[in-house]
């Protein structure tokens, strides 16, 4: 009887309908705020992606806006005047390419927000390929074997005057930042190109495979975009031909730049010696890399013994004497810039090419990643279970390690990573040492990246970060311990640590070395140190030969003398 009553009371005086009406109205609410906040433009396609000045440039997607409505398409940094708008629609825009546009990464700006960028060439840049070499002796590239190809590809550059072996030589591809707003510009050796920036091949990345007067066999490097490849010898730099990257797996840039002019100093004292000694120092430098460029030599003393010794310089100090202090000196300015990658899982290849000197590499056991040992490989197999994704089965390492550890509150004495497992304590280098060890464990290429931390006072912080390896990718940032978030830099305070470390990293990061640099002593007999405090990873540091019997070296952090 009581549900016969109920069902005769009208549903709008039930108790059941207030509750029924706010969800409607919520409902509602959303979807109209949905509507009115609009969602960010997205990018489908682009065509063509090299084109000539005039051309019709179509692109497609979605979020655009029915209407421009003060939307617009940015190419390289320039924004196409009205007239070169033909159509605006919500999933089609078509304009004429303008006339003075160089070559650059294109998107779209709407009220709702910024498109994701992609990569256009103003064809009229590409330079045609000329019938011989411009001077004698001068290097000329004749073809290429492939025209395009993902970081890492073998191309094989067919020509003349290359030179008998590559010496001081290189290969030299486009690198574009990513920042529409900066003015790209070009160091004095390439002089007759303007609209981008240039990387070379990457000897420690062993992209050179062989090199003899007629041909060039290169890897893509890590940080390269599509458009010019030349070769500069001794002789001069070559003709470009034109190559295209493609990034299936996702995108790498180097969105934003800091100017640095640093200083740092190695002081000799309290030497006890007679004559006949001396002693060297390979000294760390402003590692050249693709988020690292225009580095400048400002103040060099003493000269070195020897330039470029596998990326560091070798000082040689003969018959030091009691009584007596000697310094060696070293003043850089350069550009350091972030990186930002994008990462599509699903298109990363499960497998490596195994065959690659960089695998082998990077994949292998030493003394500070023991990725060997047998409590790391049951580990390693262990965090990534099943998974056969090594950018998936990265991020599951990451994860682990930073859940697994907690930031000491100073630089630990005790650097055995094997022991952290247990402590669960860890400094920089703990951290990175250890998500290398477990990287490599489970055959996905890693390094560790050493150099300095720079503070939001300016102040350097010997600091360990790591990287590691994607085919048709390249090199992928981690910083496990900032990932922690309780040291920032600097982050804006709306960026998750945790996400943004993975795959990102800022421009407080300078670098010194990246995996170990092997060194060979310049006397059978030399008593080498190798210093852990010394934000440089080298077999040695120092070697004291003849009768040099002791004395005390103080390496000095980097002193930030300017941001520009």
């Amino acid at each position: 009887m009581g549900d016969q009553k109920k069902s005769l009371i009208p549903f709008y005086k039930r108790r059941e309908f207030l509750p029924l009406l706010l969800f409607i109205f919520l409902i509602a609410f959303l979807l109209l705020s949905t509507r009115m906040t609009g969602r960010p433009p997205q990018i489908e396609s682009l065509t063509p992606k090299i084109g000539h000045p005039g051309d019709v440039m179509v692109i497609k997607g979605k979020y655009f806006g029915d209407t421009r409505n003060g939307g617009e398409v940015v190419i390289s940094g320039y924004s196409p005047v009205s007239s070169s708008y033909l159509e605006w629609t919500d999933e089609r825009i078509s304009l004429r390419i303008p006339e003075d546009v160089q070559s650059g990464l294109i998107y779209i700006r709407t009220r709702n927000g910024k498109s994701k960028e992609i990569l256009f060439t103003n064809k009229e840049q590409i330079p045609v390929v000329l019938s011989g070499p411009g001077a004698p002796g001068q290097p000329y590239i004749h073809g290429l074997g492939v025209k395009s190809g993902s970081i890492g590809t073998l191309v094989t550059l067919t020509g003349m005057n290359f030179g008998p072996k590559r010496g001081s030589s290189r290969v030299f591809f486009t690198w574009i930042s990513g920042d529409e707003s900066r003015e790209y510009k070009v160091g004095a050796e390439f002089t007759f190109l303007n609209s981008s920036s240039f990387i070379p091949a990457l000897e420690y990345d062993q992209d050179y495979l062989s090199w003899n007067d007629r041909e060039i066999q290169v890897r893509v490097p890590d940080g390269a975009s599509s458009g010019h490849i030349l070769v500069i010898t001794d002789k001069g730099e070559s003709n470009a031909a034109y190559f295209e990257v493609k990034g299936s797996a996702g995108t790498k840039l180097f969105p934003e730049k800091r100017t640095y002019a640093v200083q740092y100093s190695i002081d000799i004292r309290d030497v006890s010696s007679s004559e006949g000694n001396s002693l060297y120092l390979w000294v760390h430098q402003i590692f050249k890399a693709p988020e690292q460029k225009e580095i400048q030599l400002v103040i060099q003393e003493p000269e070195p013994l020897f330039d470029n010794v596998h990326g560091v310089k070798l000082f040689c100090i003969q018959n030091l004497e009691e009584e007596k202090s000697y310094q060696v000196l070293q003043n850089f300015m350069f550009d350091r810039y972030s990186i930002e990658t994008k990462v599509n899982a699903a298109k990363v290849p499960r497998s490596y090419d195994e065959t690659r000197k960089l695998f082998k590499k990077y994949t292998s056991t030493d003394n500070d990643i023991p990725s060997d040992n047998s409590r790391i490989q049951k580990l390693g197999k262990a965090i990534v279970g099943k998974e056969r994704n090594p950018y998936r089965k990265s991020k599951a390492i990451y994860n682990w390690v930073i859940d697994r550890l907690t930031v000491a509150d100073a630089e630990l004495e005790d650097d055995d990573i094997i022991d952290a497992i247990d402590t669960r304590k860890g400094d920089s280098y703990i951290y990175a040492m250890l998500f290398c060890a477990l990287a490599r464990s489970v055959n996905i290429p890693c390094r560790p990246v050493a150099g300095y931390l720079i503070s939001q006072n300016l102040k350097s912080s010997r600091h360990f970060w790591a990287e590691f390896y994607l085919e048709k990718m390249g090199w992928i940032p981690v910083d496990c311990l900032l990932a922690e978030g309780k040291i920032r830099v600097s982050l804006s305070p709306e960026i998750n640590p945790r996400t943004y470390y993975f795959g990102s990293l800022d421009f407080s990061h300078i670098t010194f070395s990246k995996g170990l640099i092997n060194l060979n002593q310049m006397d059978p007999d030399g008593r080498t140190v190798r210093r852990r405090d010394i934000p440089s990873m080298q077999v040695f540091h120092e070697e004291a030969t003849g009768n040099l019997f002791s004395y005390s070296a103080y390496w000095s952090d980097i002193e930030v003398l300017g941001i520009y």
